[in-house]
């Protein structure tokens, strides 16, 4: 996985948080673990928004955790979001010239355009 500011960015934005931009991989791995693992326990309803938002499929949750029996479950699903944040980063590279860059409204695309 490539820990890249962007990544964080992303993370950060995905899921509130604030890590650094310099946080290195596996303390990236272990504080998302952490965190997981307490909303499992105190706010298993927030940890399925998060989730949805982040775009994790359930099949491939359960089926990685059927995979890494025996795993701690809060580092599987970790490593499932920090995959799928990448994923993302790399369509929107391909995509776009600023990963970062928020979606532009229509009229700052096309501001002669007539409005409804």
């Amino acid at each position: 996985m490539n820990n890249s500011p962007q990544l964080i960015h992303l993370l950060n934005d995905s899921l509130h948080l604030d890590l650094n931009a310099e946080t290195a991989e596996s303390q990236l791995q272990y504080q998302l673990s952490l965190l997981i693992e307490k909303m499992m326990q105190d706010d298993f309803d927030g940890l399925v928004q998060i989730l949805y938002k982040v775009d994790v499929s359930e099949s491939k949750i359960k089926d990685d955790l059927r995979k890494n029996e025996g795993a701690n479950a809060a580092s599987v699903i970790a490593n499932l979001i920090l995959e799928r944040l990448q994923e993302k980063l790399e369509t929107r590279r391909k995509f776009s010239a600023d990963p970062l860059r928020p979606k532009a409204r229509f009229d700052e695309i096309n501001p002669e355009e007539e409005r409804w």
